[in-house]
C-alpha cells in the first residue's frame, strides 16, 4: 500500500511557455514595432515557477496509516512543502518542496520530531543528514 498522497497546491499550467518562445515573441514584436504596446496589455506571461525539489525523510517505526498521520500533519504546516506522500514499507516519507523558496532542512527535521516519531535520515537533492541539521 503506497498511503495517501496529499497536496497543499496544484501545480498545473495552461500551456508551457519557454525563454525560447518568449524570445521569439520579442524578435517578432521588436520587428513590428509593437513591443511597448505589447508591454501595457500584458502580452508576455511571467515565467512558471522553477520544478520543484524533493527530500526523503527516514522515519524510525512508522509503519502504517495511523503513526504517519501525525507526521504529515506537522509537516504540512511547513512553509514550502508541496506535497506529502508516506511510503510504510519502506518507513520513508517523501517530500515536494517547492523549487523557488524551499524549506530548510532543519525545519523539516523538526516537524518530523514534534510529531513525536524519530527521524533517521533526511536525504535532500544536494545533502544528506544523518542527525539534526545545523543551518
Amino acid at each position: 500500500m503506497v498511503g495517501r498522497h496529499w497536496n497543499k497546491t496544484k501545480l498545473t499550467m495552461s500551456s508551457p511557455y519557454s525563454v525560447a518562445d518568449m524570445h521569439r515573441d520579442f524578435v517578432v514584436l521588436i520587428a513590428l514595432g509593437l513591443l511597448p504596446l505589447a508591454a501595457v496589455m500584458g502580452y508576455f506571461r511571467p515565467l512558471p515557477p522553477s520544478a520543484p525539489s524533493c527530500a526523503l525523510i527516514l522515519v524510525e517505526g512508522m509503519c502504517c496509516e495511523i503513526t504517519a498521520q501525525p507526521a504529515i500533519e506537522e509537516l504540512s504546516h511547513v512553509s514550502g512543502v508541496i506535497s506529502i506522500a508516506p511510503r510504510y514499507r519502506d518507513s520513508a516519507i517523501h517530500v515536494a518542496l517547492a523549487g523557488d523558496r524551499p524549506p530548510s532542512a532543519n525545519s523539516l527535521w523538526e516537524a518530523v520530531e514534534k510529531s513525536h516519531l524519530r527521524p533517521l535520515q533526511l536525504v535532500m537533492e544536494d545533502r544528506t543528514f544523518n542527525s539534526r541539521p545545523v543551518e
